[in-house]
This record gives C-alpha cells, sequence and structure tokens, in this order.
C-alpha cells in the first residue's frame, strides 16, 4: 500500500470523500467518476486505487496493492483471498481516514464487496454506481444491500431486477427506495473538439434511404475513428475485417486508439496491426486531436451499457455508425439521421455502411451535425446533479434525498 502525493491540497474547507478503484485497467467507469469529481464544487478526493495511472495527477492518490494472479480472480478462493488483502489495506486507510465518511465505490457491488462491508464497520456513507452488467450471486446481493445510495444505468435496471427478485418485498423496497437511474454527461470545459475540414453549416441531408444517394456529391475523404480496450467484447476485429478483407485499397482510412487491459481475466484481442489503411495508438495523450481529424466514428462493442466513446464521439461531431444490437445508443439514435445501423458482429455488413458513407460525405456531414445536437443535451453538470449532491450531502445515519420520481429504480 502506497500513498502517492500527485498534488498536495491543504485547503480544508473543500468537500472530502474517497473513491475505491479495485480493477487493475482504464475504464468507462474510472472515466465517468473523473466527470463527476469535475462537478464536485471544492471537492477533494482521495482515489483508493490498484490503477493509479488513469486518475489525474490533480487527485491525492493511495495505490493498494494485489498480486496479478488475484488480480485476475473473480470467483472461488482465489476471489475470497483478494478480498480479504483488499480488506486488510481498506482497513488501514479508513483508520487513517476516519474522519472522511464518504465513499463512492465504483466497479459493482460484488468486485466492490471489501469497501461495502468496512464501510458498516467505520459508519461511511456509500455511494455504489453501477456501469455495467452485475453478477447474479449473493456477494453482489450483499452488497447492494450495503450501499446507502445506489445510481445506475438505464441499461442495468433489469439486470438488478433479477438479482433482488427473491429478497422480501420489505428488502425490494428498501433497494429501490436508495436507488437512482443517472445517465453520463460530458464536463462543458473538456467537450471534445469537433472534427475538422467540416462545415457546421452545411445542408442537413435525410439520408435514411442509402440505395436513393446517387445525387449526392462523392468524396475521397473518410477517416473512421475508433477508441476503446481490447477487451473481446468491445469487438476490434470487426472493424479489422471489414477494412482489411472487405475494403482494402478503398480510400477508407481508419485511426484507431487502443487500451491494452493489464491482468484481467476477460479474453482480449491481439494488438492491431497498422497497414497502409489502419493506423494504431495505444492510450494516445492526443486522442482528442487525433479524433478531431476523423468525421466517422464505429463501435464495434457488444451490448455496451452506456458507451462514452459514442457520446464523445457525437460531441465532436463525428458521424457515429454503430450496431443495431438493443443497447442504449441504438435505442437513443435512428439511423439515417443522427447515426447509421450495422447488423452486430458482421464484417460485411459494417464494410458496406462505410463504403455507402465514403461515396456520400454529405451524409456524414448532416449526420455527425444531428449527433452533435444529441450530444448537447448530455451535459455533466446536468447528468450527474443527483450524484454530486449525495457526494456532497451524505454523512453516515442521515436520510438519503427523496428520489425524482422520474429517475427512482
Amino acid at each position: 500500500m502506497k500513498e502517492i502525493h500527485k498534488n498536495k491540497i491543504t485547503d480544508h474547507t473543500r468537500s472530502e470523500f474517497l473513491v475505491y478503484d479495485p480493477v487493475s485497467f482504464t475504464g468507462g467507469s474510472k472515466v465517468a467518476m473523473s466527470h463527476i469529481i469535475e462537478e464536485c464544487p471544492n471537492s477533494r478526493p482521495i482515489i483508493i486505487t490498484c490503477d493509479p495511472d488513469s486518475w489525474k495527477s490533480t487527485y491525492k492518490i493511495i495505490s493498494i496493492y494485489l498480486p496479478k494472479r488475484l488480480q485476475r480472480a473473480s470467483s472461488g478462493l482465489p476471489f475470497y483471498g483478494k478480498q480479504l488483502l483488499l480488506g486488510i489495506q481498506l482497513s488501514i486507510i479508513f483508520l487513517r481516514y476516519f474522519r472522511i465518511k464518504k465513499i463512492a465505490v465504483i466497479s459493482g457491488p460484488a468486485v466492490d464487496i471489501s469497501a461495502l462491508l468496512l464501510s458498516q464497520l467505520f459508519r461511511k456513507y456509500a455511494i455504489q454506481l453501477i456501469q455495467g452488467p452485475i453478477s447474479r450471486s449473493k456477494i453482489a446481493l450483499l452488497g447492494l444491500s450495503m450501499s446507502r445510495r445506489i445510481f445506475y444505468l438505464a441499461s442495468c435496471q433489469q439486470n438488478i431486477t433479477d438479482l433482488i427478485q427473491h429478497k422480501s418485498e420489505s428488502d425490494i423496497a428498501n433497494i429501490h427506495q436508495k436507488s437512482a437511474i443517472f445517465t453520463n454527461g460530458l464536463p462543458q470545459h473538456q467537450w471534445p473538439t469537433p472534427t475538422l475540414n467540416i462545415n457546421a453549416d452545411d445542408i442537413r441531408i435525410d439520408c435514411k434511404d442509402q440505395d436513393n444517394t446517387n445525387s449526392l456529391p462523392s468524396s475521397t475523404s473518410s477517416r473512421v475513428f475508433w477508441a476503446a480496450s481490447l477487451l473481446k467484447w468491445k469487438g476490434i476485429d470487426i472493424l479489422e475485417k471489414a477494412i482489411n478483407c472487405h475494403l482494402k485499397n478503398t480510400d477508407i482510412q481508419a485511426k484507431i486508439c487502443y487500451i491494452k487491459p493489464q491482468n484481467t481475466a476477460l479474453d482480449c484481442h491481439p494488438v492491431p496491426q497498422n497497414n497502409n489503411q489502419i493506423s494504431v495508438w495505444e492510450n494516445p495523450n492526443n486522442l482528442d486531436e487525433i479524433r478531431s481529424q476523423c468525421n466517422i466514428f464505429v463501435s464495434t462493442s457488444q451490448h455496451e451499457p452506456f458507451g462514452l466513446s459514442i457520446l464523445e464521439a457525437m460531441a465532436a461531431r463525428l458521424c457515429p455508425v454503430i450496431p443495431k444490437d438493443g443497447a442504449y445508443w441504438d435505442m437513443q439514435l435512428t439511423h439515417g439521421v443522427n447515426c447509421f445501423k450495422y447488423t452486430p458482429n458482421d464484417p460485411q455488413s459494417l464494410a458496406r455502411i462505410l463504403w455507402l458513407l465514403s461515396r456520400h460525405t454529405f451524409c456524414i456531414t448532416s449526420t455527425g451535425q444531428r449527433a452533435q445536437d444529441i450530444a448537447s443535451q448530455y451535459k455533466a453538470k446536468d447528468t450527474y446533479r443527483a450524484i454530486v449532491q449525495a457526494l456532497s450531502e451524505a454523512s453516515f445515519g442521515n436520510t438519503p434525498p427523496k428520489l425524482n420520481p422520474r429517475t427512482k429504480g
């Protein structure tokens, strides 16, 4: 266990809270929590993490240790050994920061179980964020019960309902009372740079009918952007096959920015290879600049719980190309109006969409502009307001603020 003073803060008037992050690689949950912190006025977060490099240098970081073998543990005795080791370190940290009564746990009720159990012992107000699927296990159910507040993405609602269905009516009512749906958003001061070489005043063309776009001007300026981890369910191989097998020797160029997960039990794809149509970067510092040089964003993720990278691309005025898989953005966006959709896990279907867009960049421009209009509704100051309020006001023993019925779980 190592404390890293990336930036010493001496203003004791600031609001303090802990953030618990036991996952050893970068992901959307950490990005979302960083956005939430940005919206907390005068916040003084202390990040307890296995992955200090994923957090901003302005935060106070406490690095916790896990051997590589235990980092991968997700069930059985290794999982309990992992939680025991984490619990020992957390106990020391909680004793040292006993006066801090708030903790945000961001990885799911089973993954965060050590922090949730100890929050009861040390009388800390635990705020659980659920941003992806959770296991149907007694550990996850216990974690939900231990949380003082629960905020979850809409895509996780059925998952939670299935998990708690066998609890008593009073237990289910209690979980619903302290739960609320939230949506991710982007901080205004970190708004993505708009794509280059696209005039915001271009005519907005209805591109729903792909077979009747022959009258539109053609162009050879299609630049595809992809950004995610190499986890298998993120599907980078779909884009690679679409370009290397179905769009080979065309003028379509792709820029791929990837994160290579470390010490995970989940399956990963190999690192993509550079060629004359594909350029590859590993976790680049200038991702915003690279994205702004593109005009199409491709998502190949399978059933993405939210899709922050899609929202960021929309905010940058890129034309979203997403799978028709029933995930969040599939439900929110309309094919041919503010996105284009392809058959999930089908490189040929994706290639057909990219080929049509490469011939008719007016569709790219108009669709990207409409997508940006949608993204403008996802401002972090609005989407995270209830979570910010909980972090700012929570203290052990008080009654959770009454939830807005429209966001009640």
